[in-house]
């Protein structure tokens, strides 16, 4: 059975999710981490996923706006918060390309994305769109970014503005400000994007929509959720919602 959920994690699981994806199987025995540990040795069982991360943080005074979250990731309702931001990909046919990305914060859910040739304002607000038309365009949202240009450009204000979104930034520098997002491409790098050989900005794309909408969203289990899935959590809070209203 481990070795079943190994594969379908798509070698992506350590020592804490492959616990945890145990213990929801409620067999007839205990599973602990050490356990887990010594079978995966046993086995030749390891995370596949390839760690490239190098954070700074610098912090300075932003004219254009003020940093509404101070870091705190953790909200219970749906659609208060979420953030955005621009990674690099290099697909060898041309060149980098950019994956933005929008996420919920309660539920950690990418709830939009777009993978461009270029990097512009129109990524961004690409993103953004699918994010509002995926929510049925909820209002006074919060939206979270660093200070990249695309998302201090007046296209891209002048549409958050036109949503009746409200804009926040990271200090100068600062990953740390948006470590979710952060974490999320950091994620999508180390289990797709460098360990596979991409053809085609086509077959990048293909690939990117597969991990996001279908592995990571309804099948990888979130440590930052208590080991379930983005779909699940957004599943929860929606019920919980309704039990409210």
């Amino acid at each position: 059975m481990l070795t079943s959920i190994h594969k379908e994690s798509r070698q992506t699981y350590g020592v804490k999710r492959l616990t945890a994806a145990l213990k929801s199987q409620f067999l007839p025995f205990k599973v602990g981490a050490n356990r887990v540990r010594k079978i995966m040795k046993l086995l030749d069982l390891r995370c596949e996923s390839i760690k490239k991360y190098r954070p700074n943080c610098k912090t300075r005074v932003f004219e254009l706006g003020e940093n509404l979250l101070n870091r705190n990731f953790n909200f219970n309702e749906l659609n208060k918060v979420w953030v955005t931001d621009i990674t690099y990909i290099h697909v060898p046919e041309h060149g980098f390309c950019y994956l933005t990305t929008v996420i919920d914060l309660a539920s950690k859910k990418p709830i939009g994305w777009n993978f461009s040739r270029n990097m512009t304002a129109d990524c961004a607000i690409s993103a953004l769109k699918k994010a509002l038309v995926s929510q049925q365009f909820p209002k006074n949202v919060i939206i979270h970014s660093d200070r990249g240009s695309q998302f201090t450009s007046k296209e891209f204000m002048d549409f958050t503005k036109l949503m009746n979104l409200r804009q926040s930034f990271s200090a100068k520098g600062c990953p740390y400000d948006n470590a979710v997002i952060e974490s999320f491409h950091s994620s999508i790098k180390k289990e797709l994007i460098y360990r596979y050989y991409f053809n085609s900005f086509e077959h990048a794309k293909l690939c990117i929509f597969d991990y996001i909408e279908n592995f990571y969203i309804r099948h990888r289990l979130h440590s930052a959720l208590g080991y379930i899935t983005p779909q699940e959590m957004e599943n929860r809070l929606i019920l919980s919602s309704q039990a409210a209203a």
